[in-house]
């Protein structure tokens, strides 16, 4: 149920159409479609349930659907031991994920197919076939076993997103090296923290990577890190810049050490639960924590997601926007290139050197897997249709959205403007501790605006209350009841925080760490981080409710909500905006306005106290805002914040002068334009 002024689910309101409604004639293509038909069954209702009911038997079906080629067939798809919380699936079994995504499509004909375009802010995009990448993945893969490295090693990457980050994490696969992928814009501590906690042997960078039209020297970050990192050996640049740094002793030109090499590897084939990649959370406050992914568990699991929710196929050229240090960069190229597709990397600002740059991508590669987050939509939305209507977008028939719950106007914008009314919106929500998703949309179910239509297949998701109950209606816990394959088997070095921040609360309960609700007709909704909830006399409250209704005024291109500690309610939402010039003339009435739908939707308590007007808002490169951050820095503990995850680490510096001026002055004061606070707390 979904009003005009919030996406959220509203029990008091009459169930609104769905938006978009499948053809029956284009259900019957889709891939779960032809899983349903496969495995005997009606409707996919029926393989829903028994998906639920029987897991290990669904999962078995995926690994039938995508093919996967088993070196030794495993004995078991899923084992129950106390070892892994969760269990053990696959046990016995063995395969390589680069030979999944690579070999098998050139034994089968299609090396001359496009697997991977890497295309920038420049716009001069390079092409590899399944065979030339096949090639490339070897020589690395030949290049890092004659430096010394060796299955189980672990080694770094400090790469843009460009062919170097897909041929380095299939060559680390091929090799059973443990790839540990960095955000591209950490700085030298952060980088070094995370380096040193899983002890790189390797580290692959480049000499520059293009960022605003400015080039950034990523080899120099790795160089100053490099003093904290007593297990590297070596460290391998991708020379792209004819005026980059010379290279030091210890340093190892990438080109030259792959042109020597055969373009054929000889290895022995790794475990189905050898591990695959080290993923660091952001780690925008907190120490980052070191996400262990298998070989054979990620690729099922996102494999998984790509066929069943966003449907992608062979013929297929699937974009997203994201960073090699986050996990949909391992999903679209492990998951991407499993499938056969073509996947296109961009290297960047998505509105560089214009706000048309991603339409023109769209058009010239012939996208029609479109993804990114609601942050880069509200990015991209204030500049108009006129670059949308210069490009032809037909190619589009699916839009991903994740990273963030997304507001109304942002889905509206989507299916309307971008997806023509004719491409569904899949709203993607899950992590890297998952390995893909909870919670998806589906080509074969009808949706409405901002909801999920339910879990993924196999996933025995819930939302508890606080005593471990199901409840609807009201928000709650996303937990997960059963195991699945993607699950992070452990933090790296850290098996017990892993216990303890997922398995503690409830026994043999997976406690996510989103903060949901389940309405009448079962449509599920995102609230944002549990961490970001917070309590109003007694109310608890998801900023995303009242996020919703901001965004919806006209001329607030952003907004963050927050919860500030108050003696008397325990806190007071608190909200950060980035507006036009027109709202922010007359900041009094945008208080006023923005509370009277609050009160007139969520009821007087939620009413805002205060509204901060800023320049912008922490966010990281693929516009994901952190709402932790904002509270944080506004409350003066900017000191356990990781700045270098930020685009724009300036944002930070605002937030913390006005939360100085705040705590400077009596509550109910104001301060220039900055800060709005006409309404006493009542």
């Amino acid at each position: 149920m979904v009003t005009k002024d919030r996406g959220l689910p509203a029990s008091e309101a009459t169930p609104a159409p769905p938006e978009w409604v499948p053809d029956p004639a284009q259900i019957r293509t889709t891939n779960l479609f032809q899983l349903v038909e496969r495995e005997g069954m009606s409707d996919p209702e029926a393989l829903w349930e028994r998906a639920l009911n029987d897991p290990a038997w669904f999962w078995g079906a995926v690994t039938r659907q995508l093919g996967l080629l088993w070196s030794r067939p495993y004995d078991t798809v899923f084992e129950p031991t106390d070892a892994v919380p969760g269990g053990r699936w696959f046990s016995g079994g063995e395969l390589n994920a680069a030979f999944n995504c690579l070999d098998r499509h050139v034994q089968a004909g299609r090396g001359d197919h496009t697997a991977v375009i890497a295309d920038s802010e420049q716009g001069t995009p390079r092409r590899l076939s399944y065979a030339h990448l096949l090639a490339e993945t070897n020589r690395l893969a030949n290049g890092l076993r004659e430096l010394g490295v060796r299955s189980g090693d672990r080694v770094g990457l400090m790469l843009p997103m460009s062919e170097h980050a897909a041929i380095a994490m299939l060559a680390c696969a091929r090799l059973g090296a443990i790839v540990c992928p960095a955000f591209s814009g950490l700085g030298p501590d952060a980088l070094a923290s995370r380096f040193g906690d899983c002890g790189v042997v390797a580290v692959l960078t480049a000499d520059t990577a293009v960022r605003r039209g400015q080039r950034i020297d990523l080899v120099a970050t790795v160089r100053q890190a490099s003093g904290e990192l007593p297990s590297l050996r070596s460290i391998i640049v991708v020379r792209r810049s004819p005026a980059g740094s010379s290279l030091s002793p210890y340093e190892v030109d990438y080109r030259e050490l792959v042109d020597r090499q055969l373009i054929t590897f000889a290895g022995d084939e790794t475990r189905a639960d050898h591990p695959l990649m080290i993923l660091y959370t952001s780690g925008t406050t907190g120490r980052p924590k070191g996400v262990v992914q298998s070989h054979a568990e990620f690729l099922v699991k996102a494999g998984e997601d790509l066929l069943h929710a966003f449907d992608v196929r062979g013929d297929d050229v699937v974009f997203w926007l994201t960073d090699p240090g986050w996990i949909m960069a391992p999903i679209l190229i492990f998951g991407g290139l499993l499938l056969g597709a073509t996947i296109v990397l961009y290297e960047g600002a998505p509105d560089q050197p214009d706000p048309g740059r991603l339409w023109r991508l769209v058009e010239d590669h012939g996208v029609t897997i479109f993804g990114g987050s609601p942050s880069l939509t509200r990015l991209l939305r204030p500049h108009g249709t006129n670059h949308l209507r210069q490009r032809d977008l037909r190619s589009i028939r699916i839009i991903g959205s994740t990273g963030e719950p997304i507001d109304l106007e942002s889905w509206d914008w989507l299916f309307r403007e971008v997806g023509e009314g004719r491409a569904p919106i899949i709203n993607y929500s899950g992590g890297t501790e998952v390995g893909g998703g909870i919670l998806g949309c589906f080509p074969v179910f009808a949706q409405r605006p901002c909801a999920f239509a339910r879990p993924f297949p196999g996933m025995d998701a819930d939302v508890f209350d606080s005593d471990g109950r199901p409840i609807r209606g009201r928000m709650g816990e996303l937990v997960v009841k059963s195991p699945w394959p993607g699950q992070a088997r452990t933090f790296w070095g850290d098996h017990e925080r892993y216990v303890d921040t997922y398995w503690s609360r409830w026994s043999g309960v997976w406690v996510h760490g989103d903060a949901a609700m389940i309405d009448a007709i079962d449509d599920w909704y995102i609230v944002g981080r549990s961490d970001d909830t917070f309590n109003v006399a007694g109310h608890r409250v998801g900023p995303a409710e009242l996020e919703a209704i901001i965004l919806n005024h006209e001329g607030i291109k952003d907004a963050v909500v927050v919860g500030l500690e108050d003696l008397s309610k325990g806190h007071v939402p608190a909200a950060f905006v980035v507006s036009d010039i027109g709202a922010a003339r007359d900041p009094d009435s945008l208080l006023r306005t923005i509370n009277k739908r609050i009160v007139s939707q969520l009821g007087p308590t939620l009413r805002l106290a205060s509204v901060w007007i800023v320049p912008d808002l922490p966010r990281t490169r693929n516009g994901k805002i952190s709402r932790t951050a904002v509270r944080d820095a506004f409350q003066g503990k900017s000191s356990a914040i990781d700045r270098t995850v930020f685009d724009d680490p300036t944002s930070l510096a605002t937030l913390a002068e006005l939360g100085a001026t705040y705590r400077s002055q009596a509550p109910g004061t104001s301060s220039g334009d900055a800060l709005i606070e006409t309404e006493r707390r009542r």
